[in-house]
């Protein structure tokens, strides 16, 4: 009988310590991916501000600067998450090939958006007017205040804010 209690004693004390071990273990990586999140996303702030601090000693044009400081954050930030979650001790694997899988889906639902984004690049790119140009259209006229890569955003004449989409504003023809 006695030995019987014992075996059982020693089954259950290596259950409770293989799991014990486990649960240390996934809780070590949990806490080591909250601190990855916070400092990554600090330091991807910090370095996307160095940046645009760069460029505007640089003298590079607004509109390109906080582009480029917006993709750079986001870049970092992308890449924050993915380190995260590997340390975390998720397969990063799967979960990428489920991300690109509803990116396909979103991007399908999000059509009009991307030809926004896409308008957006190009208008940042190819300059047809910058910040604090003046433009007029048929339908609006104003000073432009911020291009960002879905959205311009201008103030009319009444001292107003008016947020234009950037693919009509791309594809229609400007008075600069």
């Amino acid at each position: 009988i006695y030995s019987k209690f014992a075996l059982m004693r020693d089954l259950f004390s290596n259950f409770n310590s293989k799991y014990f071990d486990k649960f240390i273990d996934l809780s070590i990586g949990f806490l080591e991916a909250i601190a990855i999140f916070v400092i990554g996303f600090w330091l991807s702030r910090i370095i996307s501000k160095y940046a645009n601090f760069g460029m505007l000693k640089r003298g590079i044009e607004d509109s390109v600067r906080l582009f480029l400081k917006d993709i750079i954050q986001i870049t970092l930030n992308i890449l924050v998450i993915v380190v995260a979650i590997n340390t975390a001790g998720v397969k990063v694997t799967s979960i990428l090939a489920l991300i690109g899988g509803a990116a396909v889906g979103v991007g399908l639902g999000l059509q009009g958006s991307f030809s926004n984004l896409a308008s957006g690049v190009m208008i940042i790119l190819t300059n047809p007017f910058r910040v604090r140009d003046l433009i007029k259209s048929d339908k609006f006229e104003g000073i432009v205040e911020k291009i960002n890569l879905l959205n311009t955003t201008i103030r009319g004449q009444r001292n107003e804010l008016i947020v234009l989409p950037n693919s009509p504003l791309f594809n229609t023809n400007l008075q600069n």
